[in-house]
């Protein structure tokens, strides 16, 4: 077994609801790690002000996405838990974590008003869309146990909650396509997509893909920014990189 705290600023209320999620998968998915349940009810205990799970032991290496096969697994799991979300359909909304994430931009910080239209547009598309359901929400390499090229686990639930596919979908495709300069690589992405496709992942990848990849990691930085101006700890080397790749995306187009 594996004993996972969380942080505090996470509230129980919240990783019990992403918990069900992920159990609702593991009747689906075997490669869902789901927590067990606990004493009373839920999935996580207090311990000193920190949310507690407890988990079962999994075996394995974390992905490496140098590796095609490895990556190509990736993907044909992601279009497995699409299909699974679909048939989950939309859920309530997530409870609150204790301390709410910055939900207004900072003024000036990765200004882009072509990036600014193109998600609007993407989001008034959207409107008349239903391909939206329970999502990972954290779907990337260091979430996924492999044993001999075939993924074995996924792990870390908290981030999990009720989205449109075509987001999980689109950061994926980022987390999947870095090379090892964490640059963008266009056969890597190929390679991602076709897997999923492939083994029928619902979403067909649309020409917003790389605004909503570029719309994440502008989010990112705006919260990465927040955790500075109080204080917390800040991981600079991250934080320039997803500057830099949000300037880099920008004219990037996806081809599949």
């Amino acid at each position: 077994m594996a004993v996972r705290v969380s942080p505090s600023w996470r509230s129980k209320r919240e990783l019990d609801w992403a918990f069900t999620v992920a159990t609702s998968f593991r009747k689906h998915v075997p490669e869902v790690i789901a927590p067990l349940p606990a004493v009373g009810g839920g999935f996580v205990v207090l311990w000193r002000d920190q949310p507690v799970s407890v988990w079962p032991f999994v075996r394995g290496l974390l992905l490496d996405r140098d590796n095609p096969r490895q990556r190509r697994a990736a993907g044909r799991l992601l279009a497995v838990l699409h299909r699974v979300a679909l048939g989950i359909g939309c859920l309530d909304p997530r409870p609150a974590a204790r301390r709410p994430l910055l939900t207004a931009p900072v003024p000036g910080l990765l200004s882009d008003e072509q990036l600014d239209a193109e998600l609007e547009e993407w989001r008034s598309a959207m409107a008349d869309k239903q391909l939206r359901g329970p999502v990972h929400g954290d779907f990337y390499r260091r979430n996924l146990l492999c044993r001999s090229d075939a993924i074995v686990g996924l792990l870390d639930w908290d981030d999990a909650r009720d989205d449109y596919l075509e987001t999980e979908l689109a950061w994926s495709v980022w987390e999947f396509a870095k090379d090892p300069m964490d640059d963008w690589s266009q056969d890597r992405a190929a390679d991602f997509l076709s897997a999923y496709l492939a083994h029928g992942g619902p979403v067909q990848p649309s020409r917003h893909v790389i605004p909503l990849i570029r719309g994440h990691l502008r989010h990112e930085v705006w919260q990465a920014h927040a955790c500075h101006t109080r204080g917390d700890a800040f991981d600079r080397e991250y934080y320039d990189r997803e500057v830099a790749a949000f300037w880099h995306l920008r004219g990037v187009e996806l081809s599949a």
